[in-house]
């Protein structure tokens, strides 16, 4: 048990309990530093450029973009534009606009006990038959406490039974048989409105899609023989779902990363994915042609100061060094 005892002192930043309670927890970390520094410019009457907010984290400019538009996403804050053309950042008010959006509190997981669901189930055959099915795709009798779980993510979670009978059939087509991962992934598709037969559908095609997406991306940075890392997964998962990036742009990326820096290094990887992402740039093809187009406008400017010659030993369009200390302070983040 932990006690916490406040200072004196009246240097504050007014962050909003709300922010602190529903966004904090989902959000990445350099986002969530990104947000604070953003607002204590608010509270000094300050600004900071984002260049200037990259440089005071350290971390790379396009962290702070991804940021601000993550937090736009969120309802957080709203982005716009001057007479000039400067972008103009502001913060919410989450107290009423937030609130009004906010899910209601689910009560807590009722407890049923085994005559309730047997008086339940003798009246209502779909019930009945949802029991068998679990138990044969389970392969095992199921106890009282697994028949009251699979009992409230009708009633409690409110999802249909042939939806609560297709999620049972993935969760054990991928291995989670335990009552403890069912539940969970019955809540997230309850949380989510994933609660008719044509939403679930739909949700596990995508799924699967992006699974394939992802053990294709895994092949292509060469992960073949151990569990993904919670960091790895995250990677691969944001490309995938989010970025929705091909897999050969992947399998572009982890080629330039490993000629550049000598290894595979998802920090380095991430950075060009989300730097074609926000260009537009949706295959191998377009990326190569882009880099090529740099090339030779970087050879133009080198050529120039050299008085004619070429310098064939041009940078690419990305600044390694800058990338290199973003992979450090990340791997440090992981660390801890």
């Amino acid at each position: 048990m932990s006690a916490y005892i406040e200072s004196s002192s009246a240097d504050y930043i007014k962050v909003s309990s709300r922010f602190i309670d529903k966004f904090l927890p989902c959000a990445d970390g350099t986002f969530v530093k990104v947000y604070l520094l953003g607002l204590r410019q608010c509270s000094n009457g300050t600004s900071l450029t984002d260049e200037g907010i990259a440089c005071s984290l350290d971390i790379l400019e396009s962290d702070v973009h991804r940021a601000w538009k993550y937090w736009e996403s969120q309802g957080v804050i709203s982005l716009s534009k001057d007479e000039k053309g400067n972008r103009i950042i502001a913060f919410r008010d989450l107290s009423d606009e937030i609130q009004k959006s906010l899910p209601l509190a689910r009560p807590g997981k009722p407890e049923y006990s085994s005559a309730e669901i047997s008086s339940y189930a003798a009246d209502h055959a779909e019930m009945r038959e949802l029991l068998r099915h679990a138990e044969t795709s389970l392969g095992k009798p199921l106890s009282s406490n697994d028949q009251s779980t699979i009992f409230s993510l009708h009633d409690w979670l409110g999802l249909p039974i042939e939806v609560v009978t297709l999620l049972i059939n993935y969760c054990v087509s991928i291995g989670k048989k335990s009552m403890r991962s069912i539940e969970l992934m019955a809540i997230n598709w309850s949380e989510h409105d994933i609660d008719s037969l044509e939403k679930a559908e739909k949700y596990l095609v995508i799924l699967q899609e992006n699974n394939s997406k992802i053990s294709s991306y895994r092949r292509a940075i060469g992960i073949y023989d151990r569990m993904l890392t919670k960091a790895e997964a995250d990677y691969l998962s944001e490309w995938a779902y989010k970025l929705n990036s091909p897999v050969e742009l992947v399998k572009l990326a982890a080629e330039i990363t490993a000629l550049n820096t000598g290894k595979i290094s998802l920090p380095y990887m991430n950075t060009m994915l989300q730097d074609w992402y926000s260009k537009g740039i949706k295959s191998a093809a377009d990326a190569r042609a882009m880099r090529n187009e740099f090339k030779k406008q970087t050879s133009c400017k080198d050529t120039k100061k050299s008085g004619g010659f070429n310098d064939y030993s041009c940078k690419t369009e990305y600044d390694y060094a800058a990338i290199e200390r973003s992979a450090l302070h990340f791997n440090k983040k992981d660390d801890n």
